[in-house]
């Protein structure tokens, strides 16, 4: 649709789009996983690397089938330090981020040796004084024994 007017004897012409408003695409999931995690900080690598794992312990269904902050399945518990400005809250969103990346990539890369980059994992943050705790699970055994053969690889070296 065109607009024109005269405004103080100058012809202004303008091309309305139908439905302009509504036009920019709405943000992607990256955009809504990603939205306050710096780039930088996207990776995990700081977090999840074995400088900053206290331990590490395999996760079976029966023992947590009544905590609801533990997905269901087996898979590792991934306990790291507590860091300054770094909740579980933050360690959250910064994993649904990575794994948003991920599938907008079509999956982790085939390189990856992150326990968090298994196919078919749900993943929930949880702290306690001076921890953050990462728990990886799933209800496919193949996966959940990858996730623990992954994890065990960070476990300190002491």
């Amino acid at each position: 649709m065109k607009l024109s007017m005269t405004i103080a004897g100058v012809l202004v012409v303008s091309t309305l789009a139908l439905g302009a408003v509504a036009a920019a695409p709405p943000p992607s999931a990256v955009d809504m996983a990603c939205r306050g995690i710096p780039e930088a900080e996207n990776h995990l690598a700081v977090l999840l690397s074995p400088d900053g794992v206290l331990r590490v312990e395999p996760l079976t269904g029966r023992e947590h089938i009544d905590d609801p902050t533990v997905p269901t399945g087996e898979g590792a518990r991934i306990v790291v330090a507590a860091q300054p400005f770094v909740t579980a809250a933050w360690l959250q969103q910064a994993v649904d981020c990575h794994l948003a990346h991920n599938a907008s990539a079509g999956g982790a890369a085939r390189a990856s040796r992150s326990p968090i980059d298994v196919s078919g994992t749900s993943i929930a943050v949880t702290a306690a004084p001076g921890t953050l705790t990462v728990n990886i699970a799933t209800t496919d055994r193949s996966a959940a024994r990858e996730v623990l053969a992954r994890s065990m690889l960070l476990r300190p070296k002491r």
